[in-house]
């Protein structure tokens, strides 16, 4: 019966809140009388045999590509002449980006650039000779990853049996690029792939996307240590347990500038919930020195309900906003700003301090 559905699905990858719906829908169909076409009597098919048929059913569904359950939606709006496209996710349990990269590559282009995996999104750069591009951008779905653009025209295209939509747009100097959008709606990731090169066929390239067993290398992976090494080397010594490091980013500040920062973000992946640790050096004009308390309101974007406090013995502000609990403090001395950011808002107060309060410097 419901054991047989259990036993099924061990053999497919679907999330757990996939599996609860599909559960649900089975133990309602497992009480509906079925009558049999060209039947006069009406007969009741066992609960056992609905539950493995339905599991069979989702089984192949989800084989064949079908949306067994889709975790993102892709949305268009439209205004005027511009379009904006985006994926919108449509359950709230944590969205596993993983790794991917096309396996088919245009003869004349070869990857130059691979980004970081910041805010669950990674983006893939492509160059020829004659400097054309064509880049690959993958985000999990939510808000924040929006594309807009100024379609010419529109074609929906397959890509590996998802529906994708391939747009030709018109520059802002007159010139024209394309634009393809699709997802893979049953791990909730959106794709872009864009090219000023019109010769390129984009669906080609994108029905080639698979997903990498080892993790891609960042092209400025080595950023994050020279970051550590240039402004110190910090770290949360206590995390709530289930959180661990899911991404980590860095940027040292270039010569003849000031910015630069060292970026970490911890996941309680069975909660989806994502702490952000940062900090970054700031520049005080000796002509305009600004206060403590003035660099953690700007840090702060200003919030109206800051309440101001001591984090690791130095000068603090902790607020509320939208759904987000953000701690900031400054240390003069060394000219940096940490921030502790809870978005959306899962611990208390008293737990984030006791976080921010555990920052210590490696030694």
């Amino acid at each position: 019966m419901i054991e047989e559905y259990r036993k099924t699905m061990d053999q497919i990858s679907l999330s757990d809140a996939a599996d609860r719906r599909i559960l649900d829908a089975l133990l309602r169909a497992a009480d509906k009388e079925v009558v049999p076409m060209k039947q006069t009597t009406k007969k009741r098919l066992s609960r056992a045999m609905i539950a493995a048929l339905a599991a069979a059913a989702a089984l192949l569904l989800a084989a064949a590509g079908w949306m067994v359950v889709s975790r993102v939606r892709t949305h268009v709006d439209t205004w005027g002449e511009f379009a904006q496209v985006d994926f919108q996710r449509t359950d709230e349990d944590y969205i596993e980006l993983g790794s991917w990269y096309p396996e088919e590559i245009p003869e004349g282009y070869e990857n130059t650039f691979i980004s970081d995996t910041q805010m669950g999104t990674q983006r893939l750069v492509f160059t020829n000779a004659a400097g054309q591009s064509f880049d690959l951008v993958v985000q999990k779905a939510g808000p924040g990853g929006e594309m807009v653009m100024r379609p010419v025209s529109q074609e929906t295209v397959d890509i590996d049996g998802a529906e994708g939509t391939l747009y030709r747009c018109a520059g802002e100097n007159g010139g024209e690029y394309q634009v393809l959008a699709w997802a893979r709606e049953e791990r909730g990731i959106g794709f872009f792939m864009s090219s000023e090169d019109m010769t390129l066929d984009l669906a080609a390239i994108a029905r080639s996307v698979r997903e990498q067993q080892t993790a891609l290398t960042p092209t400025n992976a080595s950023k994050l240590d020279e970051a550590r090494a240039q402004f110190g080397d910090y770290r949360l010594t206590v995390l709530p347990a289930g959180y661990e490091r899911t991404d980590a980013a860095g940027v040292p500040v270039p010569e003849g500038s000031w910015y630069g920062y060292v970026r970490y973000w911890y996941t309680d992946k069975a909660q989806n919930a994502t702490l952000y640790f940062t900090y970054e050096p700031f520049a005080l004009d000796p002509a305009d020195p600004l206060d403590a308390e003035t660099l953690i309101l700007h840090a702060l974007s200003d919030a109206d309900d800051v309440g101001f406090l001591e984090v690791c013995g130095l000068p603090g502000g902790i607020s509320h906003k939208g759904g987000v609990t953000d701690i900031v403090w400054v240390d003069m001395a060394q000219g940096l700003c940490f921030e502790l950011c809870d978005n959306p808002t899962r611990l208390s107060d008293e737990e984030l301090l006791a976080i921010a309060s555990s920052v210590e410097k490696q030694a």
